[in-house]
């Protein structure tokens, strides 16, 4: 009897197998980072790409984060993130199509998506402060949807505001709202 329990012990580890990572997120990060790094190598630019999956979010879901590092990684950014948001789009096409289905990675040239969702982290919480003390609402700078996003994320929970999109194509801005 001593035995059996022996060998029920060591598979233990094994009910939970929700905490394994998702083999085809596990392919999708190999393929992001072998594409990328072969596009940009071809480029000729001194970079490094790393992938990994991100922590599972308040939906349980994961994705897989590119990082893409060294000393031409900064040409890859553009004004604004605009070059580093066209590989990502060109990245994620290149990647769905050599794997037969729709990939959806993030990926980030020398921390600069990490330093702007930081940056609109602080000024969703600084707005959100001055829309508390004057009990008025406040409209923030035309924002893409990632951004918006991230707001909106942001100040989901806060107690004391709400958030809204307001406004057409580019010029679509979030707007911050008192609670009454």
């Amino acid at each position: 009897m001593e035995d059996i329990d022996e060998f029920d012990d060591e598979f233990d580890e094994l009910d939970d197998l929700d905490a394994l990572p998702d083999p085809e997120l596990l392919e999708e990060s190999e393929v992001a980072r072998d594409t990328l790094l072969e596009l940009l190598d071809k480029i000729g630019l001194d970079i490094e790409v790393t992938a990994r999956l991100s922590e599972v979010d308040d939906l349980d879901k994961q994705i897989v984060e590119v990082q893409v590092t060294g000393a031409d990684a900064e040409e890859l950014i553009g004004e604004d993130g605009e070059v580093m948001s066209a590989l990502q789009y060109i990245g994620r096409l290149m990647v769905s199509h050599k794997l037969h289905r729709k990939v959806d990675f993030s990926l980030d040239v020398d921390g600069h998506r990490q330093r702007k969702e930081a940056g609109l982290n602080k000024l969703a919480e600084r707005m959100a402060a001055k829309v508390i003390k004057r009990q008025k609402s406040v409209t923030l700078e035309p924002m893409n949807s990632y951004e918006r996003r991230l707001v909106h994320m942001a100040l989901r929970d806060h107690g004391d505001v709400y958030t809204k999109s307001v406004g057409e194509g580019r010029e679509r801005r979030v707007r911050i709202h008192p609670k009454k």
